[in-house]
């Protein structure tokens, strides 16, 4: 990764927006007194690339410039021969950091999109250059304040300090690892080794004897089967021949339930055969003790009328009953409607000299409006006589007002 142009704005002391080209340059140091901004440059690098910076990590609102509420940060870097352009700007709003990130390929009007999001363009990035944030600070930028102390300390503490940047102790995890691999590694070889001492009297004519036996125990082997398969046909047909004979004495069983049924079903037959004749005699006599009852007509049909009378008088006891339970109701009701008509009759009588009262009125008013016709004429002309009265007494009462005042005065 080659750097070519960084451009920063309100990023620590650089207020102002400032531009570094590196474009011609091929070596290069960044001079000045402290306080000039050395660093931040560094800084404004590293944040352009991954979004923190070493000395402050992901602290970002301490890389505002004081007294402003927003910096942006542009890299242009080369990749083999591939330019790639990374912008990051962050705005302080109430307290909060708001960070918006780009990663375009190519510059100005060629430029394509490569990313847009903060993890996404660090992804990227590390996939460009080979290096993730860790990897590229510890051999690419030695943070601040470690690069004094290599350079001034001692040989010892140059080594640690490497030791810590380089991560070199990956190097003693990986040694120890080893040795604890080659332990497990001679545990079984030694394991192995104790196998094949007992295995030392394996020899080829042991082998051979152990393949003769073999041979031999497989020919027995061979005959215990033709043996076995004898034995099976036999348990075989042993089992169908005891099958057989639990079929035949099921058979039997059935045999003889069957018999004692068609015993006892004899038995029924002879009972039911005896009560049928008994039934029949039984008949027989009922038949004869019919024929010998005599029929008379006359007194039937005298029967048959003395039952439809007293049908009839029973109908007729109903109804009495209930002409009876009917009439005893309607006196009841009578006794109801006499005393309402008694009571209708006291207020008719009330209504009567009410009625004799306002006809007295009627006449007294009557007899009233008479007096009043011959007066003052009809009911219009009465209302003009009280209108001219009244206009009368109020020109009079005005003009007393005057009189009244003189006299006053």
């Amino acid at each position: 990764m080659r750097p070519l142009e960084l451009e920063l704005a309100g990023f620590t002391s650089f207020r102002s927006p400032t531009t570094v080209d590196f474009r011609d340059l091929d070596l290069f140091a960044i001079t000045g007194p402290t306080g000039a901004g050395k660093s931040s440059l560094i800084d404004a690098m590293i944040y352009a690339l991954y979004g923190r910076a070493p000395r402050l990590n992901r602290e970002i609102n301490q890389l505002v410039s004081r007294g402003l509420e927003r910096m942006s940060v542009r890299l242009d870097f080369q990749v083999e021969k591939a330019v790639y352009r990374v912008v990051r700007t962050s705005s302080l709003v109430k307290g909060k950091v708001l960070s918006k990130t780009i990663l375009e390929s190519g510059i100005d009007a060629g430029a394509q999109s490569v990313a847009g999001k903060a993890v996404d363009v660090e992804a990227a990035i590390a996939e460009l250059i080979g290096l993730d944030y860790e990897s590229f600070i510890r051999s690419v930028v030695l943070p601040q304040g470690e690069f004094d102390a290599f350079l001034t300390g001692e040989p010892k503490e140059r080594q640690k300090i490497l030791h810590h940047l380089l991560r070199m102790g990956i190097y003693g995890d990986m040694q120890r690892l080893a040795y604890e691999r080659g332990a497990t590694e001679r545990a079984e070889a030694d394991a192995h080794a104790r196998v094949l001492a007992e295995l030392a009297g394996a020899t080829a004519e042991a082998l051979g004897g152990c393949r003769e036996e073999g041979a031999a125990i497989a020919a027995e082997v061979a005959g215990a089967g033709e043996r076995a398969d004898t034995l099976a046909r036999a348990a075989t047909l042993a089992g169908e021949r005891v099958q057989a004979l639990a079929d035949a004495a099921g058979a039997a069983a059935t045999a003889e339930r069957l018999g004692l049924a068609i015993a006892a079903g004899a038995e029924r037959l002879r009972v039911l055969a005896a009560a049928a004749v008994k039934r029949s005699a039984e008949r027989a006599a009922l038949a004869a003790a019919l024929g010998a009852i005599h029929y008379d007509e006359s007194r039937y049909l005298e029967l048959e009328k003395a039952e439809a009378k007293a049908d009839e008088w029973r109908r007729l006891k109903a109804a009495i009953e209930a002409g009876t339970k009917d009439v005893a109701s309607a006196g009841k009701r009578a006794a109801e409607l006499m005393a309402a008509m008694t009571a209708a009759d006291g207020r008719v009588q009330e209504a009567l000299q009410a009625s004799a009262e306002r006809r007295v009125e009627c006449a007294r008013a009557q007899g009233k409006e008479a007096v009043l016709h011959e007066r003052y004429g009809s009911a219009a002309e009465l209302g003009e006589h009280v209108a001219a009265a009244g206009r009368s007494r109020h020109s009079s009462r005005r003009s007393r007002r005057p009189a009244l005042a003189a006299s006053t005065m």
